[in-house]
């Protein structure tokens, strides 16, 4: 239940990591890594946390409004973005597969961040 708590409070996306000095900074109930990675399987088995492994290191998320939403993968350095938009969110919404039951619309979108394309422009230019 602890962890559960601490997720609930976690805005946006967190790595175990993360949550771990989150539960720390607050001194409250410590638990290994081992049990907050199987706290979180069992979390995303029931629906209550999405988990998005797309990049190096496995990113959760409360799913709490379980909307449709769009997320940036930089190919660099494994950062995920949550993409707001709304014309991108409705066409997700309306998708509608014949005999397949969608339980949650993400999209994925690779490519490379600011932050990293700017270290690329500027290695070119030296």
């Amino acid at each position: 239940y602890e962890v559960l708590k601490a997720v609930v409070r976690t805005k946006g996306l967190f790595s175990v990591e993360m949550l771990s000095r989150e539960m720390e900074d607050r001194s409250e109930f410590v638990v290994s890594r081992s049990t907050l990675f199987n706290t979180l399987e069992l979390l995303t088995d029931a629906q209550l946390v999405i988990k998005h492994s797309v990049s190096r290191t496995a990113m959760y998320e409360n799913n709490a409004s379980q909307t449709p939403m769009a997320c940036l993968v930089c190919q660099k350095c494994g950062k995920i973005e949550k993409w707001d938009d709304k014309d991108t969110n409705t066409l997700l919404a309306s998708i509608h597969v014949r005999h397949f039951n969608v339980r949650q619309q993400i999209l994925y979108l690779h490519g490379t961040c600011r932050k990293c394309a700017n270290k690329s422009k500027n290695k070119k230019k030296k």
